[in-house]
């Protein structure tokens, strides 16, 4: 396909899916055969038959668009419900790793608080006194 490398999945599927729609749409309203209404109003002579296919067209024509119409919000919720479960996934995922540098800090603090106490046992065992014989020159001197 040309626009393979150009659109992301998602909108691929979203054109794929608007297409076939169309698609189906057209062979619905091809197959059917068109009436001739105005040659049946025309050949009914009673203004009450008249007004019932009138009527019965107009219903035709509503219940065409409210099917219509069902199955565009049925396509959307698949969608949205096929977005939720791919957000859900890559959340899981996200807790997933976030739970894993949870314990690696945990492990690292804990890493810091034995070198600090290895380093707080060898300053205990070496003192030194620091003296200050001017402001760039600093002596030490181990007791």
């Amino acid at each position: 396909e040309p626009l393979e490398f150009v659109l992301d999945e998602t909108t691929k599927a979203f054109v794929n899916e608007v297409i076939e729609e169309r698609l189906k749409l057209g062979m619905k309203f091809e197959s059917k055969p068109k009436p001739d209404v105005e040659k049946e109003a025309g050949d009914v002579e009673d203004p009450e038959k008249a007004r019932m296919i009138a009527e019965m067209r107009q219903l035709r024509t509503q219940a065409a668009r409210e099917q219509a119409n069902a199955e565009k919000f049925e396509n959307e919720a698949k969608r949205a419900k096929a977005a939720m479960e791919k957000a859900t996934a890559a959340l899981q995922v996200k807790e997933d790793e976030n739970e894993e540098l949870r314990k690696e800090v945990e492990n690292l603090k804990k890493q810091r608080n034995d070198l600090n106490k290895q380093l707080q046992g060898k300053e205990s065992k070496e003192t030194t006194e620091v003296f200050v014989d001017s402001p760039t020159h600093v002596v030490k001197e181990q007791v």
